[in-house]
């Protein structure tokens, strides 16, 4: 309930949150001259109405909001007799929500700062990139039954008991360090092996007013991948992605899912997708995913669980200026033991969701894009606090260069 995304989602979307994602390209390192220095920035406004903000099972309110996002990124190059360059890139983004559904804006970021190399005894075919990375979240915590803020029990208990809002309680900064590695192995074949470690630790835990456990955590993570260049109209690309997650206090749970003092919990994730990407005729580009992974609840596999996804892009050009993509995904996931709480038959939880969404992007001028994005997501569970619907419209610009 607690976790943070440890990374991307494996099935393409057009948004997270109901909010385009801007993509920001940071380049291939190539051969340059030492001493040169290349810079990107960017700005991206974008407005709209979300009918399900705070993810209420039973429809909850309804709202507009607005949000800002800077991005950029400087890249300086040294040395000689091979590409060399030290680079420092992150972005800021908030959201905010009108205010019945307040609760739903939130703040966020990252920053990295590291260095690259591609030796020329490689052929400038071999990439390595390392460094560190900071991140931070804000934003409030909310009941997913009512769309308030979620409270929590008073520690020492009460008489009557008594509880306590705790907004804060997913508030985290995160540190930590990556390295990653290219190497184009030929005119069709590329490998790819990405490494990140994070220590991530949440702002407030409210351990002393309450009976909750700290929920900072460290993970590594470990992604390999391939692409294979079928001809000019096609590619295949296979991705992995490998997490070890630590918690540095939480209990870990025993089969019947109570806490075990003296221990702490431990999760292992694997993920997998199979991406196909053809342009069939221009204008037209089709992107079709699948994808499977699972979690390990490490001490006695309560939370272990099953996923599945899939889903296609449809992308058609309209001249140089213009273009329309169309995105369908569909994900499920089982758990083996994790029962729905407070459900007397015990029943095990699992959940599916659908999602479809549509956005038109226009260039204007060199460096402007405007863009207008619809779309629905649809999530059912067993457990209903965790099944809700939503749906979304929006509009912005985005300023790079």
């Amino acid at each position: 309930m607690f976790l943070t995304p440890l990374a991307a989602p494996l099935v393409p979307s057009l948004s997270r949150d109901g909010v385009a994602i801007i993509d920001y390209h940071k380049g291939a390192l190539t051969p340059a001259v030492a001493g040169e220095t290349e810079s990107t920035f960017g700005v991206g406004v974008v407005a709209g109405f979300d009918s399900n903000p705070l993810l209420v099972s039973d429809d909850g309110p309804s709202g507009a909001f607005a949000q800002l996002r800077l991005d950029g990124g400087v890249t300086r190059y040294v040395g000689a007799g091979s590409a060399a360059a030290f680079f420092l890139d992150g972005h800021v983004a908030t959201r905010a929500d009108e205010g019945r559904t307040s609760d739903a804006g939130h703040d966020g970021g990252d920053l990295r700062l590291g260095v690259a190399l591609s030796p020329g005894f490689a052929g400038h075919r071999l990439v390595v990139s390392t460094g560190g990375r900071l991140a931070a979240y804000r934003g409030t915590f909310t009941d997913r039954a009512t769309g308030r803020v979620y409270e929590a029990a008073v520690a020492p208990p009460t008489d009557p008991p008594s509880t306590m809002p705790i907004p804060d309680r997913l508030d985290f900064d995160s540190s930590g360090a990556f390295l990653n590695l290219r190497w184009k192995q030929g005119p069709r074949l590329t490998w790819s092996l990405e490494t990140s470690w994070d220590h991530t630790d949440y702002v407030e835990d409210y351990e002393h007013d309450t009976d909750l456990d700290p929920l900072d955590y460290r993970s590594l993570t470990v992604r390999p991948g391939a692409s294979l260049r079928l001809g000019d109209l096609a590619s295949l690309a296979l991705r992995v992605a490998l997490t070890d997650l630590d918690y540095d206090d939480r209990p870990a749970l025993d089969e019947a899912g109570t806490e075990v003092p003296g221990t702490t919990r431990t999760y292992h994730y694997a993920q997998y997708q199979l991406l196909l990407q053809v342009k069939p005729a221009e204008p037209w580009s089709l992107h079709v995913a699948l994808g499977a992974g699972g979690r390990d609840d490490e001490y006695a596999g309560y939370y272990d669980s099953v996923s599945r996804s899939g889903s296609i892009a449809l992308g058609r050009h309209f001249g140089r200026k213009s273009q329309l993509r169309l995105v369908a995904s569909l994900r499920d996931v089982e758990y083996d033991h994790a029962t729905v709480s407070g459900d007397p038959a015990d029943d095990i939880r699992g959940s599916d969701e659908q999602r479809f969404a549509g956005r038109f992007t226009r260039t204007i001028g060199e460096h402007l894009r405007w863009f207008v994005e619809g779309g629905t997501r649809q999530t059912d569970g067993r457990d209903p606090v965790f099944a809700y619907d939503r749906d979304w419209v929006i509009t912005g610009f985005r300023y790079g260069r």
